[in-house]
């Protein structure tokens, strides 16, 4: 059995294994009524079920024009939505105000000081302002956001926006969250103790390491085997990879956190540059793995014209300086592109061009992984470990298939070089067995004639001696 089969045998297995958690996982809905805010006691958060119990309730501002003491009232007036669970709060994509309300009380006299915290599981909110009440009573906001600086966040060691919860006594604290965006609004939230907080962080961060290690292990590897093989696919598979990894970096504000934490500008101009940047040489390294210059040669054509379109959004933004339209630009073009290429490798395939069919299922997996994720910011599956990282497992399953695919390659061009060159070996033999035998006929021809002329010189000679001696008679 060939590798390719045995890639389509395991990829039939996951897709049977997703679609059945689809159907059994499609019972889940944000239920959403008008009741009295529960209050969150901090020490029974872990209990199953416990914050699913009418503990968070939310208001839309679409207009964006409420002051927080007109949501106070709101509020105090049971003017709220609950949510069914916090950690699954999404309003999809919306340009609204959102004001969430959560209260919150430590029961624990000997615990009460004892450090809590909450999370927004999600990285790309625009604003994010946290209403609290200090020890004195008066009510103070932390703004932060990705349009803020990261230096301005409350805690650092976190992509995602978190808080520390001010608990001054056992008494019952009211808290209030104002968010807003102009893509998708998801605010899934999630208390910690401080410790507990740090070490689920350490285990997020190592999630995500091994997804960048991953592609830059592949990276190296590749980019080692191109300067071997000075092949031009490798050298673009390299670029490829590494323009996902920043491009994801941006995404998921790993790049705001440790690089550009002093300026908004630069983490959205590389989230914008990487971006076009990876889909530019992911169409040249498709080009030069299908040689699509020679085995099709439309969608060579085609595939030009997406590289110009990629080079010509950036410099336009380099230009401008605008984000919202390039962002906006791109959030289109990377599914039609990303389908696009998937439809030429398939057509590769098709045409039985050699591991075309590597390809399919390498795009197969970042599809599946971008759309389980945009499903999870869609509102439609539930926030959850899987579908949260979907999204990176399919990129990652991409870039270990594609450098599968090198290999194979490179094995087959390999192939078809020693038949090549065996063939010219071959035709060689011929050509030579055919100019020997020419030669030794016409070697054969100069010996007849040799001998012809030294018998006619003989009979010449003879001729001479006769009448030589006939005349001296």
């Amino acid at each position: 059995m060939c590798f390719s089969q045995i890639i389509h045998k395991k990829m039939q297995k996951i897709f049977s294994a997703f679609f059945l958690w689809m159907v059994v996982s499609s019972s889940f809905v944000v239920a959403q009524s008008i009741e009295k805010l529960a209050v969150i006691n901090l020490h029974q958060i872990q209990e199953p079920n416990y914050l699913k119990q009418n503990k968070v309730n939310y208001i839309e501002d679409k207009a964006s024009a409420m002051r927080v003491e007109d949501v106070m009232k709101a509020f105090e007036a049971q003017k709220g939505q609950a949510v069914t669970d916090p950690y699954q709060i999404n309003f999809g994509q919306s340009s609204s105000t959102f004001w969430i309300c959560f209260k919150v009380q430590d029961t624990f006299s000997e615990e009460v000081g004892k450090k809590w915290v909450f999370k927004i599981a999600y990285p790309s909110l625009d604003s994010v302002d946290f209403y609290f009440y200090d020890k004195k009573g008066q009510l103070q906001v932390w703004n932060t956001g990705d349009r803020r600086g990261f230096v301005e966040r409350d805690i650092k060691s976190t992509r995602f926006f978190a808080f520390h919860l001010p608990i001054h006594n056992q008494e019952v604290h009211t808290f209030y969250l104002r968010v807003k965006g102009n893509g998708v609004l998801s605010v899934p939230i999630i208390f910690y103790e401080l410790e507990h907080y740090y070490s689920q962080a350490i285990y997020e961060e190592t999630l995500m390491g091994a997804f960048y290690g991953v592609l830059l292990v592949l990276s190296f590897y590749n980019l080692f085997l191109y300067f071997v093989l000075r092949s031009r696919m490798y050298l673009m598979y390299v670029a490829y990879m590494l323009g996902i990894a920043v491009f994801s970096a941006s995404l998921d504000g790993h790049l705001f956190q440790y690089i550009f934490f002093w300026s908004v500008y630069l983490a959205e101009s590389t989230l914008v540059l990487s971006g076009y940047t990876a889909f530019f040489f992911l169409v040249s390294f498709i080009q030069a793995f299908l040689q699509t210059n020679k085995n099709i040669k439309y969608a060579h054509l085609f595939l030009n014209v997406l590289k110009y379109f990629f080079v010509l959004m950036s410099v336009i933004y380099l230009v401008t300086g605008n984000y919202k339209i390039p962002v906006g630009i791109l959030a289109l073009v990377s599914p039609s592109t990303a389908l696009t290429v998937f439809l030429v490798c398939g057509y590769a395939a098709y045409k039985k061009i050699p591991s075309a069919n590597l390809l399919i299922f390498a795009f197969l997996s970042s599809l599946l992984g971008t759309f389980i994720y945009g499903l999870k910011n869609a509102n439609v599956l539930p926030n959850s470990l899987f579908t949260a990282y979907a999204y990176y497992v399919g990129f990652t399953i991409q870039g270990i298939i594609f450098s599968l695919a090198l290999a194979e390659r490179y094995k087959q061009l390999k192939r078809e070089l020693i038949n090549t060159q065996k063939e010219a070996n071959e035709t060689l033999e011929v050509k030579v067995k055919e100019r020997t035998e020419a030669l030794e006929m016409l070697h054969q021809e100069m010996v007849s004639q040799n001998e012809e002329l030294q018998q006619s010189q003989e009979e010449i000679l003879a001729q001479r001696d006769a009448i030589a001696i006939k005349s001296n008679e």
